[in-house]
């Protein structure tokens, strides 16, 4: 038989191949070692320099990270504050509520996406509270869950809210006394019987927009919960027809001056019912149609028409603003988004916006089309009933 044993040198040969492998295999292991630990220092510094709070806490709500600029924020030295829990930077209030989020979240058993930032008070080491817009999120690192607060002071973002709050406070109140004299006036003019009806007529209109200028500076809190979406409208009838026909009377210099005419055509109402009468508030629906309407005039062509057309559709009154113009390209995806305008000189971008939201606490709709040759219509539609629970 013959001898099935090694030869020493082919042995010796094969282990130096093995131990220079285990070199090898050793070297990459040191050198990916070194790449990870350059990444973690790289994150770290990136952490440590980066200009909002951030702060990390394992899953006993333990502070396990803490940048300088938290450090500069809340005044704790990484020494007092790491494993300490994150409940020391918040007011009391807040320490419940926290304290069940933290429990549905490990509940979860999954890390969570990054919240939307949350405005709310934090407290500082010498117990002063202090406004702060914080995101949240969470990872996985194995079986542990990690949480991370990523934190802004406010501070001077909330005194400048405020301080632009009392100057609009001043100036509504500066704005009522004038106001107030042209209201006043007007009135007298249209007690005048010496005056002729077209006059009349016409005091009668600076009156009433007098009358309806008071009512949204008095309303203006109003105007805001209706531009943040929790304003709850008190509907009485309102008499379409008549609000229409005075909005394009007081269009009427506005429209001259560019040679533009005015229709307005009233579709027939259910039976029974008088002309596209509904439900809602008058001040705001008289706002709505006024920046439409002006809006159309501002882009009509020269010479051109405005064309009011109201109907009666599937329970609802349907508004239908047209002019020959067309709204550009670049604005028609976001041209009811607050500050969108092109082509007026000092338009704010804020009309179709606000009427838009004024629509939408009706419990309506506004919606556009537009394009070559026939223009654009703007097409409002509102509950015959008011607004719906």
């Amino acid at each position: 038989m013959a001898d099935k044993r090694r030869h020493p040198a082919k042995e010796i040969a094969d282990l130096r191949g093995q131990v220079a492998d285990l070199s090898r295999r050793e070297r990459h292991c040191q050198l990916l070692r070194r790449m990870l630990d350059d990444l973690r220092e790289e994150y770290l510094s990136l952490a440590q320099s980066a200009p909002d709070a951030i702060i990390a806490s394992d899953a006993t709500g333990r502070v396990v990270f803490w940048n300088v600029a938290a450090q500069n924020l809340f005044g704790y030295e990484p020494g007092e504050i790491m494993g300490k829990s994150v409940i020391l930077l918040m007011p009391e209030r807040y320490r419940e509520r926290h304290e069940e989020g933290f429990a549905k979240a490990l509940e979860a058993g999954k890390a969570l996406k990054p919240s939307a930032p949350l405005e709310c008070e934090a407290v500082r080491k010498d117990g002063v509270e202090f406004p702060i817009e914080i995101t949240h999120s969470s990872w996985r690192r194995g079986a542990d869950i990690f949480f991370a607060a990523f934190i802004r002071d406010i501070t001077e973002r909330k005194r400048y809210e405020k301080l632009r709050e009392d100057v609009e406070r001043i100036v509504r109140h500066d704005l009522k006394s004038p106001l107030l004299g042209i209201v006043g006036f007007a009135k007298l003019l249209m007690e005048d019987s010496a005056l002729p009806e077209k006059e009349q007529e016409w005091a009668r209109l600076i009156y009433e927009s007098g009358m309806q200028m008071n009512h949204l500076l008095t309303n203006s809190q109003a105007m805001l919960r209706i531009h943040e979406g929790s304003y709850r409208v008190t509907p009485k009838p309102v008499d379409l027809v008549k609000l229409l026909e005075d909005l394009g009377k007081r269009f009427e210099p506005a429209m001259r001056e560019k040679g533009v005419s005015f229709t307005c055509e009233i579709g027939p109402a259910k039976k029974g019912d008088q002309a596209c009468n509904l439900l809602g508030e008058e001040a705001f629906l008289d706002d709505m149609l006024s920046n439409l309407i002006k809006n159309a005039v501002e882009a009509s062509p020269e010479g051109e028409r405005v064309d009011v057309n109201v109907r009666h559709e599937g329970g609802y009154v349907i508004i239908d603003i047209h002019n020959k113009g067309v709204i550009p390209p670049q604005v028609r995806e976001k041209f009811f988004q607050a500050y969108v305008t092109s082509g007026k000189e000092g338009g704010t971008g804020l009309g179709a916006h606000s009427a838009f939201l004024i629509a939408k606490a009706h419990n309506g709709e506004i919606s556009f089309t537009t394009g070559e040759p026939d223009g654009t219509h703007i097409v409002v539609r509102l509950p015959e009933g008011g607004t719906r629970t």
